[in-house]
């Protein structure tokens, strides 16, 4: 099994400064949260956490919306595909092949939100509604 080990934070820090890296390791977290799911054979539990990471940060925190205006559409397409592969593998892929998509998972939102950070996206430009 492969974890991704990383520490997580709120995306708004105590100084109310708004973080990519923040969110995307909360992110992480949850999917984290999925692999430990998987490996202990809890596919429910597996669904609900890459759910949550998905809808309930991702989504929720407006990184998909950042990425999708900063980084373009085939980017946002590729990141949200790899939650898909998630979704489809977890009934069927070993827990060392089911943690090597979120290790891959990870890592691009970790570089993608070191990004944003850097170019200094600020999360309230992205109202959805």
């Amino acid at each position: 099994m492969v974890l991704v080990l990383g520490t997580t934070a709120p995306a708004a820090t105590v100084a109310n400064t708004f973080s990519w890296t923040a969110v995307a390791e909360e992110t992480v977290a949850a999917l984290n949260e999925a692999a430990l799911h998987h490996a202990e054979g809890d596919v429910a539990e597996c669904k609900r956490a890459i759910t949550r990471a998905y809808f309930g940060v991702f989504e929720e925190q407006k990184m998909e919306a950042a990425l999708r205006k900063m980084l373009g559409e085939s980017h946002t397409f590729m990141v949200e595909r790899q939650f898909s592969q998630l979704r489809k593998t977890v009934a069927t892929a070993t827990p060392a092949e089911f943690g090597e998509i979120v290790t891959a998972l990870a890592e691009q939102l970790r570089a993608d939100a070191r990004q944003l950070d850097a170019l200094g996206v600020p999360q309230e430009v992205y109202d959805a509604r």
